[in-house]
Formats: structure tokens, sequence, C-alpha cells
């Protein structure tokens, strides 16, 4: 028993010490969680504190403005027009890249794989990416001028002011945009012109072309029968290889005649189809001019009441920062009567 008891005590002297080593490892870990926890809390709670003292000193700078269903309902527009915007942009971009991919799978199914490919492809690609690039343009200018518009009528209708940076900053971009869409219809105008003019001498270079031909034609034909007219008379003792001869030439100059007649009636029909078709360009060309100088009046009415907005709005902020004690230029003060010089003082 002694030995067993000895045995026994040696194994709880062993391993006592490693059950003590893992309860001290295991306190020193939630000593250490403990101390993360209560970091993280103060942390939590000084950044609480700083966001709240924030908070109340820029309630007590700046009163943030009241928004109504009104005003909320209009950003919600105002959001779903410029995402409804940015589909389309991104439809627009998707079907012109199908388009060009369309294009070179033909252009190569067509021709051999070692041609390189021509000149005129990457003029009418390079052409093409101008296009894109100058709609992108567009749309994001008339997306940033909207955005300012709206954000002038918000200020306006809380009684703000905006800064005169942004407003000369804002009136020259409008400024800049009506003169290039002053650019861009006189230089529609003056194609129009140029194609006109060219139109009409094409028109009449052909036209004295095919007098020219006609008279020449006239000419052959009284010709033709003055010969057949001596051939006739001086043909009464001739053959009959002769006669037969003279038959067979009168069928081919019939035919000749007959084909230039038809030629004459096709360039006829095609006068009147150029014609046609002329009218109708300058057509288009007006009605575009039209709607040019609609967008231009618009541009102009916009800028207008722009400029008004920015000299109410400079009126409305000189008005309040005049100190209301400080007495007005030719007034009147009060419980004091004005002395005429013509009356005495004693009368």
């Amino acid at each position: 028993m002694q030995g067993l008891l000895r045995s026994s005590s040696f194994l709880t002297s062993v391993s006592a010490p490693s059950s003590v080593n893992h309860f001290h490892e295991f306190n020193d870990e939630r000593k250490e969680k403990r101390k993360s926890a209560v970091s993280a809390r103060g942390l939590i709670k000084r950044l609480s504190i700083s966001s709240h003292k924030e908070e109340k000193d820029n309630k007590g700078s700046r009163k943030a403005p009241l928004l109504t269903k009104v005003d909320l309902a209009i950003m919600n527009c105002n959001n779903d027009l410029q995402n409804e915007l940015q589909l389309v942009t991104s439809e627009l971009a998707m079907s012109i890249k199908r388009e060009l991919a369309l294009e070179n799978q033909l252009r190569s199914r067509l021709k051999p794989s070692h041609d390189e490919p021509s000149k005129e492809d990457d003029a009418t690609l390079t052409e093409k990416v101008k296009i894109i690039a100058e709609l992108q343009e567009k749309l994001n200018n008339e997306r940033r001028l909207r955005i300012i518009s709206n954000e002038h009528a918000f200020l306006a209708e809380n009684g703000q002011v905006p800064s005169a940076l942004k407003l000369s900053y804002e009136k020259n971009e409008i400024y800049k945009q009506l003169l290039a869409k002053n650019d861009l219809v006189t230089q529609l105008e003056e194609n129009l012109r140029d194609m006109s003019m060219r139109d009409v001498k094409d028109l009449l270079h052909k036209y004295n072309e095919l007098v020219k031909e006609n008279s020449e034609l006239k000419a052959k034909l009284s010709e033709v029968e003055t010969r057949n007219n001596f051939k006739d008379d001086g043909a009464t003792d001739d053959s009959s290889e002769d006669e037969l001869d003279s038959i067979s030439k009168q069928e081919l100059e019939k035919a000749q005649i007959s084909s230039l007649r038809m030629q004459r009636d096709e360039l006829r029909e095609m006068i009147v189809k150029l014609t046609v078709s002329q009218n109708a360009e300058l057509k288009v060309a007006q009605e575009r001019i039209k709607t040019l100088e609609q967008i231009l009046e618009k541009a102009n009415s916009i800028n207008a009441k722009l400029s008004k907005r920015m000299n109410t709005f400079k009126s409305e902020g000189m008005a309040r920062n005049i100190d209301p004690l400080a007495p007005t230029q030719g007034g009147k003060l009060q419980g004091l009567s004005i002395v005429s010089p013509t009356n005495q003082f004693f009368d």
C-alpha cells in the first residue's frame, strides 16, 4: 500500500504543474479578451461622443434646410431620370459596339485573312468613335446643367444664396455652349448653301449637255432624211438589191431614233427626280434650322433667367448684409421737424 501511495503521490506531483500551467494560460487569454473588449467599447464611446459633438456644432453653426414631400418627390424623379439616361447611353454604346463587331466579321468573311483593313474603314470607324464621344459629352453637359438648376431652385426655395464663383462658372459654361451651338448653326447653313449651289450647277451642266446632244441628233436626222430623199429620187432605175439596202438602212435609222428618244425620256425623268430630291433635302434642312433656332431661343431664355436670378440673389444678399440700425440717406429723423431756410425760427 505504501508503494501504491507513493506512486499515486508521484503521479499527482507530476500532473499538478501541468494543470496549473493550463489554468494560468486560460486566465491570461480571458484577461486579454476582456482588455480588448474594454478598449473597443472605449473607442466606440469616444467616437459616439465626438460624433454627437460634431452634430451639435453643425446644428449650432448651420441650420439644415427643411425638405418637403414635393422636394423629395422631385429628387426621386431626378434620380430616376438620370438612371434612365444612363441605361439609354449604355444601350446605345452596346448597340454601336455590336454593329462595329458585325461589320468587322462580315468584312473578315468577305475578304481574305491576310489582307489588312483599308484606310476608308479606319476613317469610318474613327468618325463613329468621334460621334459617340460627342454624344457622351453632350449628355454629361446636360446632366450637369440639370443638377445645377435643381440645386439653385432648392436653395432659392430655402432662402439661401449660391456662391458668386459658382454662378460665374455656370454662366461661362452656358455661354460656351451657346457659342458652340451658334457655330453649328452657321456650319449647317454653309453646308446647305454649298450643297444647293453644287446641285444647281450639276443640273445646269447636265441640261446643257442634253440640249447639245438633242441638237446634234436633230442635225443627224435631217442629214439622213435628205440622203434618203436623194436615194429615193435617183433609185428608180436601180436593182432590187439597192432597194433592200435602203430599206434596211431606214430600219436601222428608225431604231436609232427610237433609242435616242428613249434616252431623252430617261434623262427627263432623272432631272425630275433630282429636282424632287433636292426640294425634299431643302425642306429637311429648313426644319433642322428651325429646330436649332428653337434650341437657341430656349438656351437664351435659360441664360436670361439665370442672370436675373443671380442679380436678385446679389441684391438680397446685399440687403441682408446692411445693418438695420444704420441711418439711411435722405431720411428724416423721428421726433424732429425740418426747418426751412425761408421761415424764421420764432414765427
